[in-house]
């Protein structure tokens, strides 16, 4: 993971972690990467779930033809 990590600061030009031997910090721009991150991987997981939906889901009037005139039952 920590190469992973490495490789994305690089792609980006800032670091995201703060290493030192004894902790990790997330640095401001590592938490600001996250918080907007997050907003779009939230946004990109409702498109993904809703893609098919309009395929599945029955859409339009249903007309229902009973053959005889309806009667009021009291």
């Amino acid at each position: 993971m920590s190469k992973q990590v490495q490789q994305l600061e690089r792609h980006l030009g800032v670091k995201l972690l703060e290493r030192t031997t004894r902790r990790v910090r997330v640095t401001s721009d590592g938490a600001a990467y996250y918080e907007r991150m997050r907003h779009l991987l939230a946004e990109l997981d409702e498109i993904e779930s809703t893609l098919g939906r309009t395929q599945t889901r029955p859409r339009g009037r249903l007309r229902v033809d009973t053959g005889a005139p309806l009667q009021a039952v009291f």
